[in-house]
């Protein structure tokens, strides 16, 4: 499979090819967390950037503009580069997120028992 690549067009920047690490979204408190799998960590998201990060990685080939890759970049998510851990919110209402909480999720850990 090709790598990714970049592309110029009207002054701006694209991306082609962008692979994303494993994620999953999920809901609580009607406030979106974006799990991180390899980390094993939560963090609170908008819903425009939900919106985003399931577009990138459900559509192949497609172009991704400068603006979402820097947002997937603050997220670690894209797979082909060196792992910088994301900025965690204080405790309170996350940015750009409607609702808030008391305590964000930002570990999700599962113990099995015989």
């Amino acid at each position: 499979m090709f790598g990714s690549y970049e592309v110029e067009y009207g002054g701006r920047r694209y991306f082609g090819n962008v692979s994303l690490r494993e994620f999953h979204i999920f809901d609580y408190n009607d406030i979106l967390y974006l799990a991180d799998v390899e980390r094993m960590a939560a963090y609170p998201i908008s819903r425009r950037l939900a919106e985003l990060i399931i577009h990138v990685s459900s559509t192949s080939g497609c172009l991704v503009s400068e603006s979402v890759i820097l947002e997937l970049r603050k997220l670690n998510l894209i797979s082909d580069e060196e792992e910088v851990p994301p900025e965690i919110p204080p405790a309170g209402k996350p940015a750009g997120v409607a609702g808030g909480a008391d305590y964000p999720v930002v570990n999700i850990s599962l113990f099995l028992a015989q």
